[in-house]
């Protein structure tokens, strides 16, 4: 009997280090990096950049897809895809519209609800 009890402590113990600590559920991706990009990409619209966003607190992919959706929300964001294993956010950009810095303080301000909070800062403009 010590034996099956001991492997369910560890089997629960594995699932818990798994998951990697974040209390949120994974949203779905965003749909704006991949669509945002090919409908502007026959535009006449001001031309864009890319920048590279450093965000701490990204525990797992659905906390990089949160972060690449608080992007996302800035106008003259083009397109955000989070990066879980770099725990970055890649952006495009209309510099006309908006600034990589501007896009970094969308990210930590945005609502976590009870997971913890983001802190970003640009990495490569």
């Amino acid at each position: 009997m010590k034996p099956r009890l001991l492997q369910l402590l560890v089997g629960s113990l594995l699932a818990a280090l798994a998951a990697g600590g974040c209390s949120r559920a994974e949203p779905p991706p965003p749909q704006t990096f991949e669509g945002a990009e090919q409908e502007s990409a026959g535009s006449n619209e001001a031309a864009e950049a890319e920048a590279v966003i450093a965000v701490e607190g990204i525990v797992c992919q659905g906390c990089a897809n949160a972060a690449a959706e608080a992007a996302s929300q800035v106008p003259g964001c083009v397109s955000a895809r989070g990066v879980f294993e770099d725990g970055t956010v890649v952006v495009r950009y209309r510099p006309d519209a908006t600034t990589p810095e501007a896009i970094a303080a969308a990210i930590t301000g945005a609502d976590r609800g009870d997971a913890p909070a983001f802190t970003a800062r640009v990495a490569s403009p």
